[in-house]
């Protein structure tokens, strides 16, 4: 798959995670995008080795959470 491909479609995995994580969250498009960029979900997505982009919403909303509850427990 060319890079251009694999961006595109991670631009759509992210904009459905934005949009899937403000309606479980209740918070707005604009605080959760925010939160998932600080998290490091947004360069793992973008980052083609890792094949998160392949993964879907849900596989990489689960890697957002995975990523701020590791985070959590270091402090």
């Amino acid at each position: 798959m060319s890079s251009d491909a694999i961006v595109a479609c991670a631009d759509m995995t992210f904009a459905d995670m934005i949009c899937d994580y403000a309606e479980r969250t209740g918070r707005s498009r604009e605080q959760v995008r925010d939160a998932l960029i600080a998290s490091g979900a947004y360069d793992a997505l973008y980052d083609e080795q890792t094949g998160l982009w392949a993964a879907g919403p849900d596989a990489c909303l689960d890697f957002h959470e995975q990523l701020c509850a590791m985070k959590r427990r270091a402090k």
